[in-house]
């Protein structure tokens, strides 16, 4: 029996974009506990209500234009 649901996006994907998506709206109307991520933050999803939201890393450009996460 699943206890929640994971919805894993790319690297610096902007969350905010994509949970105004149908599909992600779908998503928080069906599933009870979801997990939307980027891999640097984290928002956690209970009854379609963000119950807790956390950032683990920034994407970020050096000197010399490369990415880095920190």
């Amino acid at each position: 029996m699943p206890i929640g649901y994971v919805e894993c996006k790319d690297i610096g994907k902007n969350l905010d974009e994509v949970l105004e998506t149908e599909q992600l709206k779908r998503y928080l109307k069906s599933f009870q506990n979801l997990l939307v991520t980027d891999y640097l933050e984290f928002r956690w999803y209970v009854g379609g209500k963000l119950r807790l939201r956390e950032t683990i890393g920034a994407l970020v450009k050096d000197k010399v234009n490369r990415i880095l996460i920190i």
